[in-house]
Protein backbone atom coordinates (compact mmCIF):
# COMPACT_ATOMS: atom_id res chain seq x y z
CA UNK A 1 0.00 0.00 0.00
CA UNK A 2 1.11 3.53 -0.78
CA UNK A 3 2.55 5.29 2.28
CA UNK A 4 3.00 2.01 4.17
CA UNK A 5 6.57 1.13 3.22
CA UNK A 6 8.34 -0.52 6.19
CA UNK A 7 12.14 -0.63 6.25
CA UNK A 8 12.94 -4.15 7.46
CA UNK A 9 16.66 -3.36 7.45
CA UNK A 10 16.19 -0.82 10.27
CA UNK A 11 14.07 -3.29 12.20
CA UNK A 12 16.68 -6.01 11.90
CA UNK A 13 19.45 -3.57 12.87
CA UNK A 14 17.61 -2.40 15.99
CA UNK A 15 16.77 -5.95 16.98
CA UNK A 16 20.37 -7.03 16.51
CA UNK A 17 21.59 -4.08 18.59
CA UNK A 18 19.17 -4.99 21.37
CA UNK A 19 20.32 -8.61 21.31
CA UNK A 20 23.94 -7.52 21.55
CA UNK A 21 23.17 -5.32 24.55
CA UNK A 22 21.32 -8.17 26.25
CA UNK A 23 24.30 -10.46 25.71
CA UNK A 24 26.70 -7.86 27.10
CA UNK A 25 24.48 -7.34 30.15
CA UNK A 26 24.38 -11.08 30.83
CA UNK A 27 28.16 -11.37 30.47
CA UNK A 28 28.73 -8.49 32.88
CA UNK A 29 26.23 -9.77 35.44
CA UNK A 30 27.69 -13.28 35.32
CA UNK A 31 31.26 -11.98 35.60
CA UNK A 32 30.45 -9.80 38.63
CA UNK A 33 28.61 -12.64 40.37
CA UNK A 34 31.50 -15.02 39.69
CA UNK A 35 34.02 -12.60 41.19
CA UNK A 36 31.79 -12.07 44.22
CA UNK A 37 31.51 -15.84 44.72
CA UNK A 38 35.28 -16.28 44.51
CA UNK A 39 35.99 -13.40 46.90
CA UNK A 40 33.35 -14.60 49.36
CA UNK A 41 34.89 -18.06 49.48
CA UNK A 42 38.31 -16.82 50.63
CA UNK A 43 39.21 -17.27 54.32
CA UNK A 44 40.26 -13.61 54.66
CA UNK A 45 40.89 -10.53 52.54
CA UNK A 46 44.46 -9.73 53.47
CA UNK A 47 46.61 -8.91 50.42
CA UNK A 48 48.02 -11.90 48.54
CA UNK A 49 48.46 -12.83 44.88
CA UNK A 50 44.97 -14.33 44.61
CA UNK A 51 43.25 -11.40 46.33
CA UNK A 52 45.17 -8.86 44.27
CA UNK A 53 44.33 -10.66 41.02
CA UNK A 54 40.60 -10.87 41.79
CA UNK A 55 40.31 -7.22 42.81
CA UNK A 56 42.33 -6.06 39.84
CA UNK A 57 39.93 -7.99 37.61
CA UNK A 58 36.92 -6.47 39.38
CA UNK A 59 38.25 -2.91 39.13
CA UNK A 60 39.12 -3.29 35.44
CA UNK A 61 35.65 -4.71 34.78
CA UNK A 62 33.88 -1.91 36.63
CA UNK A 63 35.92 0.94 35.13
CA UNK A 64 35.35 -0.12 31.53
CA UNK A 65 33.25 2.31 29.53
CA UNK A 66 29.73 1.09 28.90
CA UNK A 67 26.59 3.02 28.04
CA UNK A 68 24.16 4.02 30.77
CA UNK A 69 21.60 1.81 29.02
CA UNK A 70 23.77 -1.21 29.71
CA UNK A 71 24.86 -0.09 33.18
CA UNK A 72 21.42 0.77 34.53
CA UNK A 73 18.42 0.69 32.23
CA UNK A 74 19.42 -2.68 30.83
CA UNK A 75 19.64 -4.03 34.35
CA UNK A 76 23.27 -4.58 35.27
CA UNK A 77 23.18 -2.48 38.43
CA UNK A 78 19.42 -3.00 38.77
CA UNK A 79 19.52 -6.70 37.95
CA UNK A 80 17.93 -8.65 40.85
CA UNK A 81 20.96 -10.95 41.03
CA UNK A 82 23.30 -7.97 41.32
CA UNK A 83 21.06 -6.14 43.79
CA UNK A 84 21.12 -9.18 46.07
CA UNK A 85 24.94 -9.17 46.32
CA UNK A 86 25.76 -5.45 46.12
CA UNK A 87 25.82 -4.72 49.88
CA UNK A 88 28.02 -7.74 50.55
CA UNK A 89 30.30 -7.03 47.59
CA UNK A 90 30.78 -3.38 48.56
CA UNK A 91 31.54 -4.52 52.12
CA UNK A 92 34.15 -6.94 50.75
CA UNK A 93 35.71 -4.14 48.70
CA UNK A 94 35.85 -1.82 51.70
CA UNK A 95 37.28 -4.53 53.97
CA UNK A 96 39.93 -5.51 51.42
CA UNK A 97 40.94 -1.87 50.93
CA UNK A 98 41.23 -1.49 54.70
CA UNK A 99 43.40 -4.63 54.92
CA UNK A 100 45.58 -3.28 52.11
CA UNK A 101 46.10 0.04 53.86
CA UNK A 102 46.74 -1.46 57.28
CA UNK A 103 49.05 -4.07 55.75
CA UNK A 104 51.02 -1.41 53.90
CA UNK A 105 51.59 0.63 57.05
CA UNK A 106 54.35 -1.57 58.53
CA UNK A 107 56.19 -1.67 55.22
CA UNK A 108 55.98 2.10 54.85
CA UNK A 109 57.37 3.00 58.28
CA UNK A 110 59.85 0.17 58.80
CA UNK A 111 62.76 2.60 58.31
CA UNK A 112 62.59 6.15 59.65
CA UNK A 113 64.25 8.13 56.84
CA UNK A 114 61.79 10.65 55.37
CA UNK A 115 62.79 10.11 51.74
CA UNK A 116 62.67 6.31 52.11
CA UNK A 117 59.14 6.44 53.55
CA UNK A 118 57.94 8.57 50.64
CA UNK A 119 59.70 6.38 48.08
CA UNK A 120 57.81 3.38 49.45
CA UNK A 121 54.54 5.33 49.59
CA UNK A 122 54.56 5.99 45.84
CA UNK A 123 54.68 2.22 45.28
CA UNK A 124 51.29 1.79 46.97
CA UNK A 125 49.09 -0.07 44.41
CA UNK A 126 46.57 2.75 43.94
CA UNK A 127 48.89 5.71 44.49
CA UNK A 128 48.38 7.14 40.99
CA UNK A 129 44.62 6.77 41.32
CA UNK A 130 44.71 9.00 44.42
CA UNK A 131 46.95 11.49 42.65
CA UNK A 132 44.60 11.80 39.67
CA UNK A 133 41.43 11.80 41.79
CA UNK A 134 42.78 14.59 43.99
CA UNK A 135 43.74 16.66 40.94
CA UNK A 136 40.29 16.08 39.49
CA UNK A 137 38.66 17.25 42.72
CA UNK A 138 40.83 20.35 42.95
CA UNK A 139 40.11 21.17 39.31
CA UNK A 140 36.36 20.91 39.92
CA UNK A 141 36.62 23.05 43.06
CA UNK A 142 38.59 25.77 41.27
CA UNK A 143 35.96 25.81 38.50
CA UNK A 144 33.31 26.51 41.12
CA UNK A 145 35.23 28.86 43.43
CA UNK A 146 38.68 30.40 42.90
CA UNK A 147 39.15 31.40 46.54
CA UNK A 148 42.47 29.96 47.82
CA UNK A 149 41.94 26.86 49.95
CA UNK A 150 43.22 27.32 53.50
CA UNK A 151 41.59 24.54 55.52
CA UNK A 152 40.15 21.13 54.61
CA UNK A 153 38.23 18.61 56.70
CA UNK A 154 38.46 15.07 55.31
CA UNK A 155 36.00 12.52 56.70
CA UNK A 156 37.00 8.86 56.40
CA UNK A 157 40.74 9.35 55.97
CA UNK A 158 41.73 5.79 56.96
CA UNK A 159 45.18 4.51 58.03
CA UNK A 160 46.81 5.86 54.86
CA UNK A 161 45.54 9.44 54.35
CA UNK A 162 46.50 9.40 50.68
CA UNK A 163 44.15 12.18 49.54
CA UNK A 164 45.19 14.51 52.35
CA UNK A 165 48.86 13.92 51.59
CA UNK A 166 48.27 14.68 47.92
CA UNK A 167 46.48 17.89 48.90
CA UNK A 168 49.51 19.07 50.87
CA UNK A 169 51.86 18.21 47.98
CA UNK A 170 49.73 19.95 45.34
CA UNK A 171 48.49 22.97 47.29
CA UNK A 172 50.97 23.85 50.03
CA UNK A 173 52.58 22.15 53.01
CA UNK A 174 51.16 25.00 55.12
CA UNK A 175 47.53 24.11 54.37
CA UNK A 176 45.60 22.86 57.42
CA UNK A 177 43.96 19.47 56.92
CA UNK A 178 41.82 17.81 59.59
CA UNK A 179 41.50 14.04 59.10
CA UNK A 180 38.57 12.18 60.68
CA UNK A 181 38.01 8.44 60.92
CA UNK A 182 35.83 6.16 63.09
CA UNK A 183 38.76 3.81 63.79
CA UNK A 184 41.24 5.03 66.45
CA UNK A 185 43.90 2.63 65.13
CA UNK A 186 43.60 4.15 61.66
CA UNK A 187 44.12 7.60 63.14
CA UNK A 188 47.08 6.42 65.20
CA UNK A 189 48.78 4.76 62.23
CA UNK A 190 48.16 7.64 59.84
CA UNK A 191 49.57 10.06 62.41
CA UNK A 192 52.70 7.89 62.72
CA UNK A 193 53.04 7.79 58.92
CA UNK A 194 52.85 11.58 58.66
CA UNK A 195 55.43 11.97 61.42
CA UNK A 196 57.77 9.62 59.52
CA UNK A 197 57.19 11.58 56.31
CA UNK A 198 58.52 14.71 58.01
CA UNK A 199 57.86 17.87 55.99
CA UNK A 200 55.74 15.92 53.49
CA UNK A 201 53.29 15.07 56.27
CA UNK A 202 53.19 18.54 57.78
CA UNK A 203 49.84 20.15 58.58
CA UNK A 204 47.93 17.00 59.47
CA UNK A 205 45.51 16.69 62.40
CA UNK A 206 43.53 13.57 63.32
CA UNK A 207 40.28 12.96 65.22
CA UNK A 208 38.58 9.73 66.29
CA UNK A 209 34.91 8.74 66.52
CA UNK A 210 33.91 10.54 69.74
CA UNK A 211 35.58 13.77 68.68
CA UNK A 212 34.18 13.42 65.16
CA UNK A 213 30.58 13.24 66.36
CA UNK A 214 30.98 16.38 68.45
CA UNK A 215 32.73 18.14 65.57
CA UNK A 216 30.09 17.22 63.00
CA UNK A 217 27.29 18.58 65.21
CA UNK A 218 29.24 21.81 65.54
CA UNK A 219 30.00 21.99 61.81
CA UNK A 220 26.39 21.47 60.78
CA UNK A 221 25.32 24.29 63.08
CA UNK A 222 28.06 26.74 62.15
CA UNK A 223 29.15 25.96 58.59
CA UNK A 224 29.15 29.19 56.66
CA UNK A 225 27.02 29.82 53.64
CA UNK A 226 29.01 29.27 50.46
CA UNK A 227 31.52 26.82 51.94
CA UNK A 228 32.55 24.14 49.45
CA UNK A 229 31.55 20.52 50.02
CA UNK A 230 32.93 17.70 47.87
CA UNK A 231 31.22 14.30 47.97
CA UNK A 232 32.69 11.19 46.34
CA UNK A 233 30.21 9.07 44.45
CA UNK A 234 30.17 6.54 41.60
CA UNK A 235 28.54 6.10 38.22
CA UNK A 236 28.04 3.35 35.67
CA UNK A 237 29.49 -0.01 36.64
CA UNK A 238 31.63 1.73 39.26
CA UNK A 239 28.51 1.58 41.44
CA UNK A 240 29.37 -2.07 41.99
CA UNK A 241 32.40 -0.89 43.99
CA UNK A 242 30.99 2.21 45.69
CA UNK A 243 27.50 3.39 46.54
CA UNK A 244 26.15 6.24 44.45
CA UNK A 245 25.35 9.56 46.11
CA UNK A 246 22.20 11.20 44.75
CA UNK A 247 22.55 15.01 44.82
CA UNK A 248 18.99 15.57 43.57
CA UNK A 249 17.03 14.52 46.66
CA UNK A 250 15.03 17.17 48.52
CA UNK A 251 17.13 16.66 51.65
CA UNK A 252 20.35 17.35 49.75
CA UNK A 253 18.94 20.29 47.82
CA UNK A 254 17.81 21.96 51.04
CA UNK A 255 21.36 22.16 52.36
CA UNK A 256 23.55 22.04 49.25
CA UNK A 257 23.59 24.03 46.03
CA UNK A 258 25.15 21.51 43.64
CA UNK A 259 27.56 23.25 41.25
CA UNK A 260 29.26 20.41 39.40
CA UNK A 261 29.14 16.64 38.95
CA UNK A 262 32.19 14.96 37.41
CA UNK A 263 32.22 11.38 36.10
CA UNK A 264 35.70 10.13 35.09
CA UNK A 265 36.05 7.63 32.24
CA UNK A 266 39.66 6.64 32.88
CA UNK A 267 41.21 4.55 35.67
CA UNK A 268 39.85 6.86 38.40
CA UNK A 269 37.01 5.03 40.13
CA UNK A 270 35.13 7.75 42.01
CA UNK A 271 32.84 10.41 40.63
CA UNK A 272 32.62 13.66 42.55
CA UNK A 273 29.93 16.16 43.40
CA UNK A 274 30.85 19.74 44.25
CA UNK A 275 28.38 21.98 46.02
CA UNK A 276 28.12 25.15 48.06
CA UNK A 277 26.50 25.13 51.48
CA UNK A 278 23.16 26.92 51.60
CA UNK A 279 21.96 29.03 54.54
Amino acid sequence: MRGSVFDTRSSVSLSHSGDQEDLEVERLVTHIITLHTELSSLPDLRPCDEINKLFQELVVLCTRTVGETVASKKQVINNPRIISILPALRHICAAAECHLEFGSFSMLVERPADHAVYDRLVKFPYFNNYVDLTRLELGAISAVDTTPIRKIVFIGSGPLPMTSLQLTYILSPDIEILNIDHDPLAISQSLTLCERLGIKGKGMEFLTQHEKEALLIDIVAKMRKGAILVVRSAHGLRRVLYAEFDPTTEAVKRCLDVQAVVHPYNHVVNSLIVGKVRN
